[in-house]
């Protein structure tokens, strides 16, 4: 499909919900992008004593709340929004690693739960260090160690549990030249023994949260039997190709689900097709994915997506100053390989689904799930889907913003709970 004719259908769309209205625009309920302190004390200091995103259950208040006070006294005023990399990582490093060591004396005097706690701990504080953006092309040697040290801490204490955990690297078959190595790194967990699993879901990381991240979610449906193969989206973590080729993600995920095929027989996996989920930013390649592999991808749950409104620069704009965080445009510009958000604002068009016509291919089932009130990326972009090539199953929470949660929790057991059926 042209730009033109893309143009055109999206000017058909009526009742937007998000993209072009008020909300867009209407900052008054984020002030956590004032300053440093502002987002510790109106969004970060309440969700970390619940465990919620971007922490969890691991994630002690006192580590963060020191950290997060020694950031806004030195920069005081200062917006998180584009903050020096190396200067943000550098306030996690020490923290993070001194409560490494203490788990690696747990780990030694063979205190197996204490040690596992405090590996995931330190993992917690090395994951926001990394925050909101790491991958192959960064530029922090901070952020860099941080993240070496977080699948360091995170891998210890996974050794160290019960569930069956390994570290793979997956042949890159037929890799393009821009791809930074021959191996895509991936986790791959299966439940605690005796249990035996057939059943493979393949996670997708987002923009913020890799590898090391959602444990709280492979936990709970590696409960229910399923093993999960775990891979960092393009541009972030540990895949070698960003997403800035719009095609470069087709060998990627042939050469991953090549691998799953080729672990069936020894494995005792399910010879049916595996699932898919893409977190958050992740999503949108999952979608990709549903349209490249249709044959081999049983569903794929869509859970907080980009398609098509996201990649205009007005939205990026606003998006800097709505619920994420901190900066989303220079975030996801970086994931997309560009270090330079406003080249990224001028192409940014070029990686709408519906502008490459991947939207109006068949695809295998979608069930997309969000919050009607999403701000990082326009609610609009799930509803797209439902509307487009074979269309989508549509779960869409109203008063919660991105992804749907909390309120998306419940749904998510029964879900995949209803697949092992």
């Amino acid at each position: 499909m042209s730009p033109e004719a893309a143009a055109a259908a999206s000017a058909n769309v009526t009742g937007l919900l998000m993209y072009g209205t008020a909300k867009q625009h209407d900052r008054s309920r984020f002030p956590w992008h004032e300053s440093i302190e502002k987002l510790w004390t109106t969004k970060w200091e309440p969700l970390v004593r619940i465990g919620a995103y971007p922490f969890d259950r691991w994630s002690q208040h006192s580590d963060f709340e020191a950290i997060m006070t020694s950031l806004a006294t030195k920069h005081a005023g200062v917006s998180a929004n584009d903050f020096d990399e190396d200067e943000w990582a550098s306030h996690f490093l020490e923290p993070g690693a001194a409560i490494l060591r203490q788990a690696q004396e747990y780990d030694a005097q063979g205190e197996r739960e204490k040690a596992i706690e405090t590996y995931l701990r330190s993992a917690a504080v090395f994951r926001i260090g990394t925050y909101p953006w790491f991958g192959h092309t960064s530029r922090s040697q901070a952020k860099a160690k941080t993240w070496q040290l977080d699948k360091l801490a995170y891998e210890s204490a996974m050794r160290l549990d019960e569930y069956r955990f390994e570290t793979v690297d997956i042949p890159f078959n037929n890799a393009p030249p821009c791809s930074s190595a021959l191996v895509i790194p991936a986790y791959v967990t299966a439940p605690k023994p005796p249990a035996k699993s057939t059943r493979v879901i393949l996670i997708i990381g987002g923009l913020d949260l890799y590898k090391t991240g959602p444990l709280q979610m492979i936990s709970e449906v590696c409960d229910m039997g399923y093993t999960v193969v775990h891979v960092d989206m393009p541009g972030t973590g540990d895949c070698p190709i960003t997403g800035k080729g719009t095609e470069d993600d087709r060998a990627l995920w042939k050469s991953i689900l090549d691998w799953i095929d080729e672990q069936k027989g020894p494995r005792g996996w399910s010879e049916e097709g595996i699932y898919a989920w893409g977190l958050s930013s992740g999503a949108y390649h999952s979608v990709k994915l549903s349209r490249y592999e249709r044959q081999r991808v049983k569903e794929v749950l869509v859970h907080g997506t980009a398609s098509h409104y996201t990649f205009n620069a007005d939205w990026l704009e606003s998006a800097d100053h709505l619920y994420y965080s901190v900066a989303y445009w220079s975030s996801i510009a970086k994931a997309f390989g560009y270090h330079d958000k406003h080249e990224f604002a001028r192409e940014c068009q070029r990686y709408s689904l519906l502008n490459q016509g991947l939207l109006d291919r068949p695809g295998t089932r979608l069930t997309v799930i969000n919050g009607i009130e999403d701000s990082v990326v326009p609610i609009d972009d799930s509803i797209l889907l439902s509307s487009r090539g074979t269309g989508a199953t549509l779960l869409l929470f109203a008063g919660e913003d991105h992804m749907g949660l909390p309120s998306a929790e419940p749904f998510l057991k029964t879900f995949w709970r209803s697949r092992l059926t």
